[in-house]
């Protein structure tokens, strides 16, 4: 598994106080582009790169899924997708009295339950993220002493999808049930797209949830030189290249954001890494995520 180290890579900042996490927070915030939305993403561990639990399946049990390319063609993501829509429908899955589930919904069903997709989960509310990042221990067999993140995508607001398909009947559509599902991946090929649930179930309300969807990012073939490399930093997802934050941004760093007045006119960052050190995750436990009721009693954020 590849790991990041967000600091280095231009991309991420490492707090040194709550108060730091928080005024960061709300200057990412509050300098956004107008039409923008900032969702979060918390993990426990900072080192971890940002890909789907479908792309760590593929990674983890290559035998599997070697079969699946094998026998369906080289588009493997795809493919094993469509063998799992259509396992998830022969279960039942999708049909909930007379309404239609596209293919998009059905993922994102399947990924709140903890089956592996392409989906990314995020949420609107970065306190619910600060929980995800902050409210576990580490597993066995992790690092207990490292960092957790929180993670910052900046998206366009016109591109958040639901799942539900267009007006008019499913028959009217080329592609049916997969319309929603093709649409999102057809604008995700050069950014990830936002797509909010059409069904959202009581702990997809709790935590504010969406989900981030695109197409894989390209990998530099090995030796390739620096700027064939300048690729986004988010594995699972074409997103930017660090050419386009610096022609972009034409603002602050993230240091700079943090320390000094907020710009006067809105700045475009479409990624941060906001890095916590293991060293203040009981206290952001114990001031934030209190303040904010974020605990078992107080929220179904249970599991992800």
């Amino acid at each position: 598994m590849t790991t990041i180290d967000w600091e280095s890579s231009g991309w991420g900042l490492r707090i040194s106080s709550v108060d730091e996490l928080m005024r960061l927070v709300s200057r990412l915030t509050l300098t956004r582009v107008l039409g923008e939305r900032i969702v979060w993403r918390g993990v426990r561990c900072a080192s971890w790169p940002i890909e789907s639990s479908l792309q760590r399946a593929i990674r983890d049990y290559p035998d599997y899924y070697a079969a699946a390319r094998h026998e369906r063609g080289p588009d493997l993501l795809r493919q094993a997708e469509r063998s799992l829509i259509t396992l998830a429908r022969d279960w039942g899955i999708g049909a909930n009295n007379g309404a239609f589930h596209t293919d998009l919904q059905v993922l994102a069903t399947l990924q709140h339950h903890g089956v592996p997709t392409r989906l990314l989960d995020v949420t609107t509310d970065p306190v619910t993220a600060l929980w995800f990042a902050c409210a576990f221990p580490p597993s066995r067999g992790e690092d207990d002493s490292e960092d957790a993140a929180l993670f910052a995508f900046a998206t366009a607001g016109e591109e958040e999808l639901t799942m539900t398909v267009p007006e008019g009947t499913v028959s009217e559509l080329d592609d049916g049930l997969a319309w929603s599902l093709n649409q999102a991946l057809s604008a995700g090929a050069s950014r990830p797209v936002l797509v909010r649930p059409a069904f959202p179930d009581a702990r997809m309300l709790a935590q504010s949830g969406r989900f981030l969807i695109g197409q894989p990012a390209s990998q530099a073939p090995e030796g390739a030189a620096d700027d064939e490399r300048r690729e986004s930093p988010i594995p699972g997802l074409r997103a930017v290249t660090y050419d386009q934050v610096e022609a972009s941004s034409n603002g602050p760093s993230l240091r700079a954001l943090l320390e000094h007045e907020p710009p006067s006119e809105p700045v475009h960052i479409p990624f941060a890494a906001v890095v916590i050190p293991r060293a203040l995750v009981r206290e952001v436990c114990e001031v934030v995520l209190d303040q904010y009721d974020k605990t078992y009693r107080g929220d179904c954020c249970r599991g992800r």
